[in-house]
């Protein structure tokens, strides 16, 4: 049952999707938003932790297969431009950006890089240590 296996990937992928659904106007509008482009930084968030926690997901049950990574960056950029599209075509009161998606995108990156890097030797430590 994928479901049990993928359950944070699929809770957070399901919070984007909700996220991408709401009007507009559920949204702030304020100029302190825009100045600090707080929508891009809250883009590239959500994109980062999709990566981290489908990544951690198929490290816990130690999938090793050489088409992991290919698997879980599809998987990212695949609703990183769905939920674009889905605003542009299905949503009146939203439009798709090409400027989210590169900040999708980004944190996607940068989520496989901190994965690399850093997380995943904590994971391994921890997996070690029986604690995960």
């Amino acid at each position: 049952m994928v479901y049990k296996r993928y359950k944070w990937t699929i809770i957070w992928t399901s919070v984007i999707l909700v996220l991408c659904f709401l009007p507009s106007n559920k949204f702030p509008d304020s100029d302190w938003f825009a100045l600090l482009k707080f929508d891009k930084l809250v883009h590239f968030g959500m994109y980062f932790l999709l990566y981290v926690l489908l990544r951690y997901e198929v490290f816990i049950k130690r999938i090793n297969k050489p088409y992991e990574e290919f698997f879980i960056l599809t998987y990212c950029v695949f609703w990183a431009g769905v939920s674009e599209l889905i605003q542009e075509f299905f949503i009146p009161t939203r439009f798709g950006d090409i400027y989210d998606f590169i900040a999708n995108s980004a944190g996607i990156i940068v989520g496989s890089i901190t994965w690399r890097l850093w997380l995943k030797n904590k994971v391994k430590e921890r997996l070690n240590e029986g604690t995960v």
